[in-house]
């Protein structure tokens, strides 16, 4: 007759309670690393220059967009998209996101 190996059903369930707890820890640990990683992609560590005499300094006010901020820099006949994309490289602005508050830098040769 061939032995057959002895079950301990309560190692079982501690060896399913490790793997449970290990999982969860895991589980943590990437999603906090994930947050960290989302956080630091919309932290600008880019700092301009200083605006020269012909640049213009404004303050972001609430619900201020990009959009809106470069189609009063503009001018007539420039394209919007253009200012835009001026003002983020100027600003070393990877998002089109604002906050108020925020100082961003207006290119005088945009």
């Amino acid at each position: 007759m061939a032995r057959r190996k002895a079950t301990n059903k309560r190692g079982y369930k501690m060896r399913a309670g490790h793997i449970a707890k290990f999982t969860t820890v895991v589980a943590f640990f990437f999603i906090l690393f994930i947050g960290f990683m989302i956080m630091k992609g919309n932290a600008t560590t880019v700092v301009p220059e200083a605006p020269t005499a012909s640049e213009q300094v404004i303050v972001v006010g609430s619900g201020d967009t990009l959009w809106a901020i470069a189609s009063e820099a503009k001018d007539s006949g420039e394209d919007i998209r253009e200012v835009i994309y001026s003002i983020k490289q100027r600003n070393g602005l990877r998002e089109s996101g604002l906050h108020a508050g925020q100082s961003l830098i207006i290119p005088a040769d945009h």
